[in-house]
């Protein structure tokens, strides 16, 4: 009976080991700044406004977000981009609707009943990912395939920018 136990706790400790191995890419993290936006010339945009992106791939279903933000003024939509921070592409999923311009930011997002925390499903995926899975989201995640991208009333194109990365939550 002993030799039992042994045998279920160890089949039970490699299964842990192993379920927490192929889920420890689940946690990706973007800061953005005016000078990673991507401009002609290229020297960025000259703001002191800087977000945070944190997001939770939650296997297969959906990917939790919330993003802040602070010195920034006017905030009319923010998004997930496919590509390389350092091109222009087309976003992906909305993580704050196109509206009116906010006033001061200084965290969440808001404009009314909108704000820039929440989930994004396959429903909620546009473009090149329109009918696409989350599963297809977090492949372009995890192959640091996207960016964060704030847009502004005074900065249409963007006025912070940053690539997204997957975080190491193993051994944190």
């Amino acid at each position: 009976m002993k030799k039992f136990k042994v045998m279920i706790l160890t089949i039970g400790l490699v299964f842990a080991f192993s379920a927490s191995q192929a889920w420890a890419d689940h946690v990706a993290f973007a800061s953005a700044t005016g000078s990673q936006e991507v401009t002609n010339p290229g020297d960025g945009i000259e703001t002191d406004g800087t977000c945070q992106l944190y997001l939770e791939l939650v296997p297969m279903t959906e990917v939790k977000y919330k993003l802040q933000c602070f010195n920034i003024t006017g905030v009319t939509q923010a998004h997930i981009h496919a590509g390389s921070a350092q091109e222009s592409s087309a976003p992906v999923a909305f993580l704050f609707p196109l509206g009116d311009p906010t006033g001061d930011v200084k965290g969440l997002i808001k404009r009314g009943d909108d704000k820039s925390k929440g989930t994004v499903r396959a429903e909620n995926l546009i473009n090149s990912l329109a009918g696409m899975t989350i599963a297809d989201l977090a492949a372009i995640l995890r192959a640091d395939g996207a960016y964060l991208n704030v847009h502004t009333d005074a900065n249409g194109p963007g006025e912070v920018r940053g690539k997204i990365s997957l975080v190491d939550t193993i051994g944190v």
